[in-house]
């Protein structure tokens, strides 16, 4: 791992006003996703963020650019592929057709032609090419992608909730040592610890919207542990609601939140306002 820093999220914060007029009028103004989370992804490193999926899709979003910050600022040196397999699985174009659109913004030239007929001649590629990704099991769609982003020369790339659907490990860790041998930064957004456990080399844990723990993989993987092993000894509804009541709270404790958050002002848009004409091109 170098020194260079190739995506950085500072004091990221990201929170949803209430749609509904009647819930804002009674107090229930939205809810915070995001609070003072920060990223640093270093060249040649794979960085894993455990957290739900919720989470991780507002900071995929943002890391990305395709949703504002609340609060906090993002900066990216170099290329972004980004690639979850929810984004695509009501995608109704033919899978040849996502293909080379995907590649079209990262290859060019003689190169565009090679890559695509390497991906043709890999067997779930190949037999799906005429189907529509709608069409696709999301175990498929894992593979594929994964396979496309074998050949993409990015200078960070972002797999979200990718161990979920994938039944074989290795080749999701042969590749994404592969990237981090070639100096790309890979962001592992996962909501198990497992793929993180066995592929990341630093880790970050997202709790309730918040950064829990920072650090190496080994000492958050026994941060986590731990944390399941008291969760284990609920026994029953009333204990489970006290379970974690301090660190649900403290979401809202100082005053920039206490004061900005309990009505966010109209300025916050929905993921759909953001969105851009290439994400609606790839995922559409």
């Amino acid at each position: 791992m170098k020194n260079r820093i190739l995506l950085k999220g500072v004091n990221l914060s990201y929170g949803k006003e209430a749609k509904d007029f009647k819930n804002r009028m009674f107090g229930n103004t939205g809810f915070l996703h995001l609070k003072d989370i920060n990223v640093h992804l270093y060249e040649g490193e794979v960085l894993g963020v455990l957290s739900d999926y919720e989470t991780l899709f507002y900071l995929k979003e943002i890391l990305t650019g395709t949703l504002n910050p609340s609060k906090g600022k993002v900066k990216s040196s170099g290329g972004i592929l980004s690639l979850d397999i929810m984004d695509h699985v009501k995608n109704p174009f033919a899978l040849s057709f996502f293909i080379e659109e995907l590649l079209e913004e990262y290859v060019s030239g003689k190169a565009f032609g090679q890559k695509i007929e390497l991906l043709h001649e890999i067997p779930v590629i190949r037999n799906n090419l005429k189907k529509k990704l709608t069409e696709l099991s999301r175990k498929q769609l894992a593979h594929i992608l994964l396979e496309i982003s074998a050949v993409i020369e990015a200078d960070v790339i972002i797999y979200t909730n990718f161990y979920e659907h994938l039944e074989d490990l290795s080749k999701f860790q042969s590749i994404v040592n592969m990237h981090e041998n070639k100096g790309r930064g890979i962001l592992l957004l996962e909501t198990e610890i497992e793929p993180i456990e066995r592929i990341a080399n630093f880790f970050t844990w997202v709790s309730y919207g918040q950064t829990r723990f920072e650090g190496s993989v080994e000492q958050g993987v026994e941060s986590y542990n731990k944390y399941l092993q008291q969760k284990s000894m609920i026994k029953n509804t009333e204990q489970e609601a006290l379970f974690d009541l301090e660190w649900k709270r403290h979401v809202y404790e100082d005053s920039y939140y206490g004061d900005q958050y309990k009505r966010l002002g109209k300025q916050q848009v929905s993921v759909l306002d953001n969105i851009n004409i290439r994400k609606i091109i790839i995922t559409l």
